[in-house]
């Protein structure tokens, strides 16, 4: 590009033609500018009698919003564990059949949510995994309203058990085992038997195929996030200087998509 061609058309960093959105007038940014206005407050602020190492201990610690609220994960294992009887069928298939499997799943779902826990770059409680079969162990689970979400680990037991648990949860997700330990019942049928319920379409009030998660520990992380910065925003405010309203849009578009939603 020729010298000539610079001082006509210089190059841009902003997201328009116009160029006028990320630049104030004598080549100021936008970040420049409430940099200077924050150190335009920090002397006022010094003159009137504060040292100068107390506003910059408060700017350490200062943050850019509110701080987040944890996520509280609350994770349930459904299972079963049948007994034999004579010339009928007794058991479902799957992987975990027995108390003492009940006991080694809940350690390992113990030790993969401490691993995610580790991982997450949002805050999260994730409460001890407990196991239940039936709606009466069910009922023993005192912080269940506590929870931001129900984290379903469906390795057996009856769909109406899934329902109870969804009635008394402000969310709730599903995971199946396939290949990563002990395969699941619910893998194979969760969304033929539950979701669906022997129909061609889903019938199940606020979960669908995107709430369920098989194997895939990433999976399960970003949906989690997800609902983190969800439960955030709900009932949050944003002051929005000159009124709201959006980039190459008119003036009442956005503010009415957001009333809608």
């Amino acid at each position: 590009m020729t010298s000539e061609n610079t001082e006509r058309h210089p190059m841009r960093t902003t997201c328009c033609p116009c160029g006028g959105h990320g630049h104030a007038a004598g080549g100021i940014s936008r970040r420049g500018f409430l940099q200077g206005v924050s150190g335009a407050t920090a002397i006022g602020t010094a003159l009137s009698g504060l040292t100068w190492s107390a506003v910059s201990a408060a700017q350490t610690t200062d943050r850019a919003g509110p701080e987040r609220r944890a996520l509280v994960v609350r994770p349930i294992l459904t299972y079963d564990t049948p007994r034999p009887r004579p010339q009928t069928s007794w058991r479902s298939w799957g992987g975990i059949q027995t108390q003492e499997h009940a006991e080694e799943e809940l350690g390992r779902i113990q030790k993969e949510l401490s691993a995610l826990k580790q991982r997450a770059d949002f805050p999260m409680e994730i409460l001890k995994p407990v196991g239940i079969r039936n709606s009466q162990e069910l009922a023993k689970i005192a912080d269940l309203g506590r929870a931001d979400v129900s984290l379903v680990y469906a390795a057996g037991a009856g769909m109406n058990l899934f329902d109870e648990i969804g009635k008394q949860s402000k969310n709730m997700m599903i995971f199946c085992r396939h290949k990563s330990g002990p395969v699941y019942l619910w893998y194979e049928i969760i969304s033929p038997r539950y979701l669906r319920q022997h129909t061609d379409a889903l019938k199940v009030q606020g979960l669908d195929d995107g709430d369920v998660v098989v194997d895939n520990q990433d999976e399960l992380l970003w949906r989690l996030r997800a609902l983190c910065g969800l439960q955030n925003t709900l009932g949050t405010r944003i002051v929005a200087v000159g009124g709201p309203g959006a980039w190459a849009q008119p003036r009442d578009v956005v503010p009415n998509k957001v009333r809608e939603k």
